[in-house]
This record gives structure tokens, sequence and C-alpha cells, in this order.
């Protein structure tokens, strides 16, 4: 039932610009509706890739948890870089500031990777393709729910 109320919470809740988001009513409504929210972007961002070299992609394989503080999101994923000769399986932090929510989207804007684990890999490289990775996101991405 609680699931139900914030969904059509969602649903019939004006746009809302960043300047007029209430920070609390994101983070509760947020993280109340966290299960569903990570199902959605999955479906959207399942094998969204972005491409680093001619011959180097960074490729999300999916969402493993996302949480809301105020109006800023962190947001656990599972990606591979993907190269010719093999493929880098790890795990990644991002942190971006809530531009919009509401019952039809939501968006975030300066997304940042602030960890980055790749499996049997060094400190080096990891930090090389966080880097790498900063570059390559778009400033600010939309997800229809």
């Amino acid at each position: 039932m609680l699931k139900l109320t914030i969904l059509m919470t969602l649903l019939f809740s004006p746009i809302i610009s960043f300047a007029q988001i209430n920070c609390m009513a994101v983070q509760t409504l947020g993280n109340a509706s966290r299960e569903y929210l990570i199902e959605e972007v999955n479906q959207e961002v399942e094998q969204t890739s972005y491409r680093i070299s001619r011959k180097l992609y960074f490729k999300i394989k999916n969402i493993q948890n996302l949480n809301f503080y105020g109006c800023k999101i962190k947001i656990d994923l599972n990606f591979y870089l993907k190269k010719p000769s093999r493929t880098l399986n790890g795990v990644a932090q991002v942190i971006a500031k809530v531009d919009e929510f509401n019952g039809r989207k939501v968006c975030f804007k300066n997304p940042k990777v602030s960890t980055m684990d790749i499996i049997n890999r060094g400190r080096l490289l990891e930090s090389f393709y966080k880097f790498i990775a900063n570059i390559v996101l778009p400033p600010k991405t939309c997800f229809h729910i």
C-alpha cells in the first residue's frame, strides 16, 4: 500500500525544477521507491556504453543499488570495460545531483565516478579508468520511470 501511495504521488506531482526541489521529499520518496527505481533504471541503462577510445568502451551492465541523500544520489553499478582483446569487469560508485524528480522521470546532473573497483586490477589502472569515465559520462542524464 505504501509503494502504491508513493508511486501515485510521484505520478501526479508536478514537474519540479532543481531550484524548487524539496530535498527531504526527494530523499524520502526516492529511498522508499528504491527497488522500483532500480528496476526501471536498469531497463534503460542495460548495456549502455560510452566510447572512451577507438577500441575501448565503458559499458554499464546494471545498477546494484541507489540511495538518495537529500538532493544527491549515490549509485552503485556493475560495468565492464570492453577492449578487443579482453573484458575487464568491475563495480563503480557514481554520485550525482538530482535535477528533476517526478512521476515521469528522474534527472541527474554532474555525475562523477567516486570509486571504481576493477576485478583483479591495480589501483593505478582503476584511477586511470575512473578519470576517463568522469570525462565520458554525460553532464545530464534523465531516466523515464
